[in-house]
């Protein structure tokens, strides 16, 4: 990695592997971005650069980092692993601060900050946002992903036949259609979604979920109860 890669990175803009911070002063926010790499597909924040994409630099690139990497240990559960990199600007006693952020193996992570509570965050596009229980309970069952056993019933057969005339739906639209619990919604979404019949979208607002195309989609083995 050199100043010439970062450079070709920052003007490209952010996105949803790449982001910008300008200083370390608000290591808090920071972790927010590390945590939702982690959740995702990873990738990298670049701390020294502002938001017009320009590489300022930082004067005390060390004393960022230990702002930044106490803030993990005090505030983050799980740890994620990551690796961090100063290098020197072509600005004299100038340097970036760059973390990679690998994808993690044993999602969600959370940020636990006692002005904010427990939560999780998800790369969406540019952007940060909270990872919804449905989805923190996708990324943690992912990783020990087995076949699905599906209660094909009427709940089941009413979620299939809105699908077909809404295309996608939230929990709480479906819970109100099927006249179920928001809890009982969300659960079957959730199943629905390991077992390769459903995707989900996720959102800063309400996660939407839709049909899996058969097409793009590889479906895991699903045993289907039929009633």
């Amino acid at each position: 990695m050199n100043i010439n890669q970062i450079k070709k990175w920052v003007s490209s803009g952010e996105d949803e592997r790449l982001e910008f911070k300008l200083k370390a002063n608000h290591p808090e926010k920071i972790i927010r971005e590390m945590v939702a790499f982690a959740n995702h597909q990873g990738g990298h924040l670049i701390v020294g650069v502002s938001d017009n994409r320009k590489i300022v630099g930082l004067q005390y690139p060390n004393e960022a980092h230990h702002q930044i990497s106490t803030a993990i240990e005090r505030y983050c559960r799980p740890l994620f692993d990551y690796t961090t990199t100063i290098l020197p600007t072509h600005t004299t006693d100038r340097y970036l601060l760059i973390y990679e952020i690998r994808k993690s193996q044993n999602p969600p992570h959370f940020v636990e900050h006692p002005d904010v509570g427990r939560k999780a965050y998800f790369r969406l596009g540019e952007s940060s946002i909270q990872a919804s229980r449905e989805l923190c309970s996708i990324l943690r069952k992912s990783v020990k992903a087995k076949n699905t056993m599906i209660k094909y019933g009427d709940i089941e057969r009413h979620l299939m036949q809105l699908l077909d005339n809404e295309k996608t739906v939230t929990v709480r639209s479906f819970a109100n259609s099927a006249n179920i619990s928001l809890k009982k919604a969300s659960e079957t979404l959730v199943f629905m979604v390991m077992a390769g019949v459903l995707l989900i979208h996720p959102s800063d607002a309400d996660d939407q979920f839709s049909m899996a195309p058969l097409s793009s989609v590889p479906l895991p083995k699903t045993y289907i109860k039929i009633d």
